[in-house]
C-alpha cells in the first residue's frame, strides 16, 4: 500500500567482513561543524495534531477500502464466535494520504469480512464495507515499487509475507488529516456465520515530528547479525561467500525536513558478479560493464513519539539517467515502518530495520 534503506538488500549484498559490517566506497565523516537543528516548536505542534478526533463526515468522504463495496445501514448481528485475530490488537497506525493495512489470521474459511467507520466517540459513518474474500491479499502486504533501490527490509509482523495472514488495504484521500478515529470489523463464511466484533482505534500520524532527526545524512555503514553475500558452488567443489556486486561508487544520501517532507538519492556504479567465471575461479570475478543507477525518491516521514520510531512513505520515483522510467505513487509506497532511530553517542543517525529474525542497522553521518 503504501518507498531508505532498500540498499540494505542491494548494498549489504557488496561485500563480505567478519563483523557482517559494510562501509559504502565513499565516506563522507561526521562533520566537525554540524548545522544547528530547528527548534522543537514545530515537532510539539506536529504531534499535537495526532490528537484530534477525525469527524464522520470526513471518514466518509475520506476513506475507501480497496476492493469493497459500500452497504447501506449497519453491518449483520454476529451469530457465532468464528476464529478472528487482528494482527495489530486494539489500536494501529495510519499515514496521511495513504492509508492502513488490517492484517489478520482465521482457522476458519472465510468468506469477507464487514467494516465500519465511527469518530472516537462511537459514532458512526453511515454505511458500512464488505470486503469479500477476493479482496484479501494472503501472499504480499505491503506494496512496493519495483526497484531494487527501495525493496524492503522493514517488514512488522502484519507486514510479513506469510500466507495465514489476510490483509484489507484501507486507503485515504487527502482531506483526511493526522488525527484518530476507530473502526469496527468482523469476518463472516459462506454459511451465513458472523463473527463477534472486534474494535480497532487508528492514529493518523502527522508528517514529521522530531526536530532531532531533521537534517541531511549520508550512508557510512550498515551492520547486520545476516550473512552478507552469496554462496558459490566452484568447480573444484569449495564453497566461496561473495558479493554481487563491485563498486567503484555508492552514495547514499538521506534528506529529512522540518515539515514533514524528505527525499533519498543514491549514487550507485558498479561491476556485476560473473557467476560463471567465479564459479571456475573458484574467486569473485566481476565483468567488464559498468552499470550506473542515480536514483530518487521523495515523500514523507512521520515520527511515533511513544515508540520512537520512523516511518517513511514514498509518493514519487525519479531515475536520474532516464526519466521516461519516473514513477509516481497516488496512494503512496511504504520505504520501511516503525524502524527504532536514535542519535548516538558519535551523533549519528542510527536507522534499525528487522526483517523477521535480521536486523540491519543503518549509520548516518549528518552532512
Amino acid at each position: 500500500m503504501l518507498s531508505m534503506i532498500a540498499i540494505a538488500t542491494t548494498m549489504s549484498l557488496i561485500s563480505c567482513s567478519d563483523d557482517d559490517t559494510y562501509s559504502p566506497s565513499t565516506n563522507q565523516g561526521t562533520p566537525t561543524n554540524p548545522p544547528a537543528l530547528p527548534p522543537p516548536t514545530l515537532a510539539d505542534e506536529q504531534n499535537a495534531t495526532e490528537e484530534e478526533a477525525i469527524p464522520t463526515s470526513v471518514l466518509a468522504s475520506g476513506i475507501t477500502v480497496e476492493a469493497a463495496t459500500q452497504e447501506i445501514g449497519t453491518p449483520p448481528v454476529p451469530n457465532s464466535d468464528l476464529d478472528f485475530q487482528l494482527m495489530s490488537g486494539n489500536s494501529q497506525e495510519a499515514f496521511q494520504s495513504t492509508g492502513f493495512t488490517i492484517a489478520f489470521t482465521s482457522n476458519h474459511s472465510i468468506d469477507g469480512a464487514y467494516i465500519q467507520f465511527k469518530d472516537v466517540d462511537g459514532n458512526p459513518t453511515e454505511g458500512y464495507f464488505d470486503a469479500p474474500v477476493t479482496s484479501f491479499d494472503d501472499t504480499k502486504i505491503a506494496r512496493t515499487p519495483k526497484h531494487s533501490f527501495s525493496k524492503l527490509h522493514s517488514k512488522t509482523i502484519a507486514r510479513a509475507n506469510k500466507s495465514d495472514v489476510n490483509t484489507i488495504e484501507v486507503n485515504f484521500g487527502s482531506e483526511v488529516p493526522a488525527g484518530q478515529f476507530c473502526y469496527d470489523i468482523c469476518l463472516y463464511d459462506a454459511s451465513g456465520s458472523i463473527s463477534q466484533v472486534q474494535e480497532v482505534c487508528v492514529t493518523v500520524e502527522a508528517w514529521g515530528g522530531n526536530a532531532a532527526i531533521v537534517g541531511e545524512w549520508v550512508l557510512e555503514r550498515i551492520e547486520s547479525n545476516d550473512k552478507v553475500g552469496e554462496d558459490i558452488n566452484c568447480e573444484n567443489g569449495d564453497i566461496i561467500t561473495v558479493g554481487y556486486e563491485q563498486h567503484t561508487k555508492n552514495i547514499y544520501t538521506f534528506v529529512l525536513n522540518a515539515d514533514g517532507t524528505k527525499y533519498s538519492i543514491g549514487e550507485q556504479e558498479f561491476f556485476e558478479l560473473d557467476f560463471s567465471a567465479t564459479e571456475e575461479a573458484c574467486e569473485a570475478v566481476y565483468g567488464d560493464e559498468l552499470f550506473k543507477e542515480y536514483l530518487k525518491y521523495s515523500g514523507n516521514w512521520a515520527y511515533n513519539e511513544e515508540a520512537q520510531t520512523l516511518t517513511v512513505v514514498d509518493f514519487k520515483y525519479e531515475d536520474l539517467l532516464d526519466d521516461s522510467e519516473n514513477e509516481e505513487y497516488e496512494d503512496g509506497e511504504l520505504s520501511f515502518e516503525s524502524a527504532k532511530v536514535e542519535i548516538n553517542s558519535s551523533k549519528q543517525l542510527v536507522i534499525s530495520i528487522v526483517d523477521e529474525d535480521k536486523e540491519f542497522k543503518h549509520f548516518l553521518n549528518r552532512k
